[in-house]
């Protein structure tokens, strides 16, 4: 576990924390900013299983500290996060979906072209084919999703409309820019107190391996009909783009 010698130790048992996102959303930035300031391990598990399976998990679980992560849709979620919510504090982070998609296209890259696991992301396809590409043809759009979508651009914008409003959530942007601020909330929102400066997670604090991490880093991936495209498709479900 990495912690923060500024955390409050008032004997108090530290809420479990849910993280949910869309993929490549920051994620494990998230985790791990958690875990360096508020005294959280960051060696997140996934939620994985049927919704029956993920609530039990969650409720089995009496450790201190823990934080669980999960990249489902709302909807999947829908008919235990009620009382999911009520058990443990839910986080959202979100991302630009342009980043998003960009990051996830050098991800799935390095993962798909590696053989661990074929069939599960479009890979060995130009940047343009896999935004335009058929989540449901891939097995990791089965794992999280309930309402399917036909393009990546659509699918990032069905996850973040679910959540969004829903419960609390931060931008991967705001905490880039605003990381004394953003994480001030969080730790109000958790009930876990901090005293002393907000220290950003290093490359040598990470649970697992991530990218740059750049806000605007989908300049030079996307093209001007791939904006278009993003564009057209997200209005479509959240009416921006």
């Amino acid at each position: 576990m990495m912690g923060s010698m500024a955390i409050k130790d008032d004997g108090k048992p530290k809420p479990t924390i849910l993280v949910v996102s869309h993929e490549r959303s920051g994620t494990h930035y998230l985790i791990n900013s958690i875990a360096k300031n508020l005294g959280y391990s960051n060696q997140e598990e996934s939620l994985l299983g049927t919704k029956d399976t993920i609530f039990r998990r969650i409720f089995d679980r009496k450790d201190d500290g823990v934080i669980f992560k999960s990249h489902h849709q709302y909807e999947y979620l829908c008919p235990v996060i009620e009382k999911i919510s009520k058990a443990v504090k839910v986080i959202y982070i979100l991302r630009d979906g342009r980043d998003v998609l960009a990051s996830f296209f050098h991800y799935v890259n390095i993962k798909g072209n590696s053989g661990v696991v074929p069939g599960c992301f479009p890979s060995n396809i130009t940047f343009s084919e896999m935004l335009r590409s058929d989540p449901r043809n891939y097995t990791f759009d089965s794992v999280y999703s309930l309402i399917r979508s036909t393009n990546m651009a659509e699918r990032w914008a069905r996850h973040i409309k679910g959540w969004t409003n829903r419960v609390y959530s931060v931008r991967f942007e705001g905490m880039k820019k605003e990381f004394p601020r953003v994480m001030s909330g969080i730790a109000q929102y958790v009930g876990v107190d901090h005293d002393g400066p907000w220290t950003e997670p290093t490359l040598l604090d990470r649970g697992m391996g991530n990218r740059k991490g750049i806000v605007g880093d989908y300049i030079g991936v996307f093209s001007e009909e791939d904006c278009s495209f993003f564009d057209s498709e997200t209005k479509k479900v959240i009416g921006v783009g």
